[in-house]
């Protein structure tokens, strides 16, 4: 805790008006010195990713870490395509045999410090046709007063000239009673250094007991700052099953946790999510008055 505390101080001094840093990778939102949040959008890369999110100048994100380098902050990602691997990088390399392709990248950066990106992307396999492309509409709301902003995610995928099969490792349960595999979808990996989370879901479950059922919403609260992910009713699959692995900790809304799902030629498939990032530690209450505002 004391750490923390430091950090906080150290915000605190290095505080200032807001203001814009643009690249063409990348668009962040800082305070003085500090990064409120940092938007990725780099071609080579492929994956469109947040990182940092932050919190009075406290990262609350990890970035390609040690045991899983493929996890970037908060991005989305799905496991496999007809049987292509899109989430883990090919033995020896640094990316997966599947390929996100992000073709186009609108960004507007507003005069209130909010913020939208519409992207275009691709999936393929190496060599291989598109299978799936996405348009996706990334909307970030100014800082509130108190630091609390939030970002709403919504994408639609569109299949190609044939089906596709959205894939997924089979869930399992390990000795302890927790359940692995079943993870696709939109994902946050967390700081290491940040401590004392707190998880739980709209239906009052926690820590290991939330993973692979379902919630309208999912959130880790901790002393320092709250992050959230709300599903919206509109969304596929809503309630969507939550994924969770504390010790990294690692959480996404599994979109396919249950059971694989074929999408058919030309058909579609929306998903809508609201991501709260807020200070201190939120009650059930105030997530579920959260929801029922995004819902609106």
């Amino acid at each position: 805790m004391k750490t923390i505390s430091l950090l906080f101080l150290f915000a605190a001094v290095t505080a200032g008006a807001l203001d814009w840093k643009q690249t063409d990778q990348s668009l962040a939102l800082t305070s003085g010195t500090n990064i409120i949040w940092q938007f990725n959008y780099s071609k080579a890369e492929g994956k469109p990713y947040f990182h940092p999110l932050t919190i009075g100048g406290v990262a609350l994100t990890a970035h390609r870490p040690a045991d899983h380098v493929w996890h970037w902050g908060l991005w989305f990602s799905w496991k496999y395509l007809n049987g292509t691997n899109y989430w883990e990088f090919a033995k020896g390399e640094d990316k997966p045999m599947g390929v996100t392709a992000l073709l186009d990248v609108k960004v507007e950066p507003r005069a209130d410090h909010s913020a939208r990106f519409v992207l275009s992307l691709a999936y393929h396999p190496r060599g291989g046709a598109n299978l799936l492309t996405e348009r996706r509409i990334v909307e970030v709301s100014a800082p509130a007063k108190n630091g609390s902003y939030f970002i709403d995610w919504d994408a639609t995928f569109t299949a190609g000239d044939s089906t596709v099969l959205l894939e997924r490792t089979p869930p399992s349960v390990a000795k302890d009673g927790t359940k692995r595999g079943g993870y696709a979808g939109l994902s946050l990996r967390m700081a290491a250094e940040t401590k004392d989370w707190k998880f739980f879901d709209s239906e009052n479950r926690t820590t290991d007991k939330v993973s692979g059922f379902p919630g309208r919403w999912f959130a880790a609260a901790g002393p320092q700052a709250t992050i959230a992910i709300l599903d919206h009713p509109k969304s596929f699959r809503h309630p969507t099953p939550w994924y969770l692995v504390k010790k990294m900790p690692f959480y996404e809304a599994a979109i396919i946790f249950e059971e694989p799902y074929t999408v058919p030629a030309g058909g579609k498939i929306s998903l809508r999510n609201r991501i709260l990032v807020r200070p201190g530690s939120a009650s059930a209450k105030v997530l579920e008055t959260e929801w029922k505002a995004f819902t609106k």
